[in-house]
């Protein structure tokens, strides 16, 4: 006759020394050959077509397996493991679960019909004898309690399979439903409450004392009594408390800590920021010098970084040679300066939009450790259609709040839409879930203007004035208070222009218009009027022609004869202008009242030369670009707007 697994593993013990003390029919305690064991601390328990192990000591069922020479096949009574027959109400077998000792199941016989109750036949019995009836999770469980003397049941295909089970058999019964401990275990709970709670006599739900399941609990030897009650409902309050804890107000209020920001008033740490501007104003341009800077802890924008970061650049748009290379050497730097910045070209992540983009991205933040992502640019990131807010709704969910649960900054390069004003293109839902929005607008060739138009978190710094210089090397400078503005610059752009193509200082608005138009160069009305107005200012003024009246002409006639010399008057006057200002006056707008007052550009002649003829410098020592006369002196427009 062929051992049981019982008397295999009892029989291994003994051969290895260990002493064995046999309690009872089919159990058994021992030294645990798995550890040092001077008091015996493995309990052996006999069920129904197995054995089951446990240590009191900590040892896993494969250490011990390890210890005595044996493996999990040798746990069944049958190598190849366990078989469980389900029958209908007179036992005849319907349905056949095999177990295998990887546990991997199978099923045969009727599974088209709906599933019976397992070890049927002696839950109806128990049910009219008024005896309890155990609900387990698994066919192991159902042999376990019966070990004990207990009658027990569960239902074929795994716990999230109950509510298929026909459950007529328990009406009026008085059940226990032992829960596991695991997350499949909450969810059948409910289940059997959902089945049985009014249809049941009773129904109470406990857990294991020792282990997960009913068989640990029996493998530990542990008795019905040591079962732990649940309050069900009690245990879904925790478990949703422990699954979404509420905001801690004592806690929140007594955390003065100030809003950390990577880069003031760029990006705060764990927010979302989107920058747009229209094509090629220069965004990768900038944010790329922003990137290394912050990877650096350098200077940025007049701001420097407390500590280094680790940056993650998704580029979806520029070519690592031609674009990203190029920019990073006109900026100084090399392979040994980027050790905190990684840069993914164009990857082949999924959609940002998608749960699988989410995840690999996040997979991809774990690896380089990056606490600020890079996303140039958000809309070639997404799958589904940039004007459609669902697209931009499924990225905040998946991404966005994904990111800011792991404290991740991120920032969102993007383009405007046809008409610039209206902001970024795309779905209105798209700027939705940022916490501030950046525009950059282009002023002059290299000058720009970076806006905050939107913003979740106080920022008190709305706007950035910026240069971009290309010498020593490439990088942008934020503009002082004293700096020529935006439209000072705009206006100076377009004189050089118009004076570069030597287009007459006298010229109207309208010429200036179309000629500014046909170089593809946009101006507002008010930055021609004064470009008019300062080269008109700027030009030397024309002297009118020398009057002589005709001979013939009945005015100049009549004029000589009104003014007829006196007797008086000398034969020969003096016609000199010595004794006269050399300086023709023209008449200009004063900047104090509005009025019209006089003052005299110096004309071109032996005595004098235009003002920008004067110097190639003014006092301050910058190079001349626009020279005004104004109380006497030659400043150029930076002087001027600073006084």
């Amino acid at each position: 006759m062929t051992a049981t697994a019982f008397e295999t593993v009892v029989d291994k013990l003994m051969s290895n020394g260990a002493k064995v003390r046999t309690i009872g029919d089919g159990r058994a305690s021992a030294q645990c050959p798995a550890h040092d064991d001077g008091n015996p601390s493995l309990s052996v328990t006999r069920i129904k077509g197995s054995v089951l192990l446990h240590c009191h000591g900590g040892c896993d069922t494969d250490s011990v397996l390890d210890a005595l020479g044996l493996v999990k096949r040798d746990l069944f009574d049958d190598s190849r493991g366990a078989r469980y027959d389900y029958a209908d109400r007179s036992g005849t077998v319907l349905r056949t679960v095999s177990r295998t000792p990887d546990k991997v199941f199978r099923q045969s016989g009727d599974t088209k019909g709906q599933p019976t109750l397992y070890r049927l036949p002696q839950v109806l019995q128990a049910v009219a004898e008024g005896k309890v009836v155990y609900l387990v999770e698994g066919e192991k469980d159902v042999h376990a309690l019966e070990s004990i003397g207990l009658v027990a049941t569960t239902a074929p295909m795994g716990a999230t399979n109950f509510g298929k089970t026909d459950v007529t058999p328990l009406i009026g019964a008085d059940v226990v439903a032992v829960v596991d401990k695991d997350a499949p275990g909450q969810k059948w709970a409910a289940l059997v409450r959902d089945k049985l709670d009014g249809q049941a006599h009773s129904l109470t739900f406990v857990q294991a004392a020792v282990g997960k399941d009913a068989a640990d609990h029996v493998a530990a030897g542990h008795d019905v009594a040591d079962f732990i009650v649940l309050d069900l409902d009690q245990e879904a309050t925790d478990r949703a408390k422990a699954l979404f804890p509420a905001l801690d107000w004592y806690a929140l209020w007594a955390d003065d800590t100030e809003e950390e920001w990577i880069h003031y008033p760029l990006l705060p740490a764990r927010r979302s920021v989107s920058i747009y501007s229209a094509p090629k104003v220069g965004k990768s341009l900038l944010i790329l010098e922003f990137a290394v800077a912050i990877s650096r802890g350098e200077t940025f924008l007049d701001f420097t970084p407390s500590r280094r970061v680790r940056v993650l650049y998704v580029d979806f748009e520029n070519d690592p040679r031609g674009d990203v290379r190029s920019r990073l050497q006109a900026m100084g730097y090399g392979p040994d300066d980027l050790d905190h910045l990684d840069y993914l070209s164009f990857p082949t992540m999924a959609g940002l939009d998608s749960e699988r983009g989410a995840l690999e991205l996040l997979e991809a933040v774990k690896a380089y450790r990056s606490e600020v992502v890079v996303v140039d640019t958000v809309s070639r990131a997404v799958d589904g259609e940039e004007n459609s807010n669902d697209t931009w709704l499924q990225m905040y969910r998946h991404t966005g709040l994904a990111l800011k649960r792991a404290g991740v900054a991120i920032i969102r390069l993007d383009h405007t839409g046809k008409i610039e004003s209206k902001g970024t293109r795309g779905g209105s839902a798209k700027s939705g879930d940022v916490d501030a929005i950046w525009k950059l607008t282009r002023v002059t060739d290299d000058r720009f203007r970076l806006e905050c138009t939107e913003s979740r978190m106080e920022v008190t710094t709305k706007s950035l004035h910026l240069t971009r210089h290309t010498t020593p090397r490439l990088h942008h400078t934020v503009n002082t208070i004293s700096a020529v503005t935006d439209f000072q610059a705009k206006v100076n752009a377009l004189i050089a222009l118009l004076d570069s193509n030597g287009i007459d200082a006298h010229a109207n608005r309208d010429t200036v218009r179309d000629f500014a138009s046909s170089r593809g160069t946009k101006a507002a009305g008010k930055v021609i009027q004064e470009v008019v107005k300062r080269r008109k200012d700027a030009a030397p003024a024309e002297l009118l022609p020398e009057f002589t009246p005709s001979e013939n002409d009945p005015e100049s006639a009549e004029l000589r004869e009104e003014f007829t010399p006196s007797a008086d008057t000398p034969k020969d006057p003096d016609l000199s202008t010595k004794h006269l200002n050399s300086r023709a006056r023209v008449q200009e707008s004063s900047p104090r009242n509005g009025t019209t007052e006089l003052s005299s550009p110096t004309l071109k002649g032996d005595e004098g030369v235009h003002p920008a003829q004067a110097s190639d410098k003014c006092e301050c020592g910058k190079p001349i670009s626009d020279l005004r006369q104004w109380n006497g002196k030659t400043n150029c427009i930076d002087c001027e707007a600073a006084s």
